[in-house]
């Protein structure tokens, strides 16, 4: 019977289930989504028992293609979206819905954090200080609910929610803990002083593992239900960003790994904990000696999907041929897309995109390519403050995402860049990424460098030298504008 790996990757609006050989070809997909519930006010909120539901059935449909086939799955490795939290009670039901990244309810308990000067918060725990965090939302819970605190069993992540219907214990590992604002970098455990800020004791929450940690379940008639076998290995695995990393070979200064879809994200990998003065990046752990530094953006593919929809584009394809027919900087045209407001590198959800420089010539292509080169100012922004923490040693970036069909998008990326771009043929990179650390944690391989051979390139894009020179000082200007911008984003 031939051995495979499952990956999972539990989304914000879906869970994807793929399974792998072990010589990393994807063999089979499965996929479900649930749906994600807002409000005026900021909530971003889910059901958790919708999601674990998704995930059964996920994994049955992997299971049920696996006994047609007689493949057996040795391991299962879990990546997850971060920031989500949840209240459970004793008997591991959700006493709350699950608060996910995008909830914005604890907006002004940021403020209140900024007013007491507790910027060593961030140093600490590499979690920008932002309303995505667990650590601002225990604050509001603390403040406008806190009968959930009094009386929850215990908080949690979406990851942790799951694995306990397998376990019967509530864990967590580094990079999911990480990114709650409630772990200290240093020590490897949660932070004792910020516990107490919060006001929330160590027993109220997960016990933190290493992302190699793997467990035996012990419901076994849950993974008799699933069609797994009874001893089958659950490694804890890590959180989506660093997994999407580690699923494209992305694991030195010199590889960056930038994922666009509706939001977007960039990131390198070091060997340490490293914060940026500024407060403009994140960092969070992969394992113990591999740390991602970078920055996700809200404003990704859903200002392109804005922009189609309001300029009467019949389709992408059409929308980018009109792109193609514009030169660089739009006739110097300035787009900001702050449409959701904005996490890296400005950390302000109450920031709005605008267009600056319109005059009666332009048309509706020299818009929709200021859109365009504006979603990627302001990713490289991001890029230049992960530059500034890490060292310019990056020689390539590698990409992966919808975004990706794109030749126009890419081009533009490179010439804005002057990077070389590649794009890999890794299509779900977090669950692969997650069995890349399950091979890891069941001793397959000693290191990442044996993995290296199951990632490949493409194709490649290289930036145009002369639009690299011109986007250079297009960008100076983008920034400056950027900066009247964000002083009035205060004020209106």
């Amino acid at each position: 019977m031939e051995k495979y790996m499952l990956g999972i990757d539990i989304g914000t609006t879906n869970v994807k289930a793929a399974l792998y050989s072990y010589a990393g070809v994807e063999v089979f997909v499965a996929s479900t989504s649930y749906p994600l519930q807002t409000d005026e006010e900021g909530a971003a909120i889910q059901d958790a028992t919708e999601i674990k539901e998704g995930v059964f059935q996920v994994i049955q449909e992997v299971t049920a293609e696996c006994h047609k086939r007689n493949w057996k799955i040795s391991f299962i490795s879990f990546s997850a979206a971060m920031h989500s939290l949840l209240a459970v009670d004793k008997e591991g039901q959700a006493m709350t819905p699950l608060l996910t990244w995008g909830d914005r309810r604890a907006e002004p308990y940021v403020q209140q954090v900024k007013e007491e000067s507790r910027r060593d918060i961030y140093q600490r725990t590499g979690t920008p200080i932002h309303p995505m965090s667990p650590f601002v939302k225990l604050l509001w819970l603390q403040a406008e609910h806190p009968e959930v605190i009094e009386n929850a069993h215990r908080l949690v992540g979406i990851k942790s929610y799951i694995l306990y219907q397998f376990l019967n214990e509530y864990y967590t590992d580094y990079s999911i803990a990480n990114a709650t604002g409630l772990f200290n970098m240093e020590n490897l455990a949660w932070d004792q002083e910020i516990l107490e800020f919060v006001e929330l004791s160590e027993t109220q929450l997960p016990e933190i593992v290493l992302t190699t940690q793997w467990f035996t379940a012990s419901n076994k008639e849950l993974l008799a239900e699933l069609g797994l076998s009874s001893n089958i290995k659950l490694v804890m695995g890590a959180s989506d960003g660093c997994l999407s990393n580690l699923g494209v070979n992305a694991l030195d200064p010199g590889s960056v790994a930038l994922t666009i879809g509706t939001s977007g994200a960039i990131r390198s990998v070091v060997d340490r904990p490293l914060t940026d003065v500024k407060e403009r990046t994140f960092c969070y752990a992969l394992t113990a000696n591999h740390w991602v530094v970078g920055g996700p953006v809200n404003n990704g593919g859903i200002v392109l999907d804005w922009a189609r929809a309001n300029f009467h584009v019949e389709d992408y394809e059409t929308l980018m041929q009109q792109i193609e027919t514009i030169q660089p900087g739009a006739n110097n045209l300035f787009f900001h897309p702050y449409l959701v407001g904005e996490r890296a590198p400005i950390w302000q959800t109450e920031v709005r995109g605008s267009f600056y420089g319109l005059s009666l010539h332009h048309q509706n292509e020299h818009l929709l390519r200021a859109v365009l080169e504006g979603i990627n100012f302001n990713l490289y922004a991001v890029y230049q403050a992960i530059t500034d923490v890490i060292g310019d040693q990056t020689k390539e970036i590698s990409v992966t995402g919808g975004f990706t069909k794109s030749a126009t998008w890419l081009q533009m990326l490179a010439d804005i860049f002057g990077l070389q771009i590649n794009v890999m043929n890794v299509t779900e990179n977090a669950c692969f990424g997650a069995v890349l650390l399950g091979l890891l944690a069941t001793d397959e391989i000693n290191d990442f460098s044996e993995i290296a051979e199951m990632t490949s390139i493409t194709q490649r894009y290289t930036p145009n030298v002369e639009n690299h020179a011109f986007y250079q000082e297009h960008f100076k200007k983008y920034q400056k504008l950027n900066s009247y911008i964000l002083e009035m984003s205060k004020v209106l």
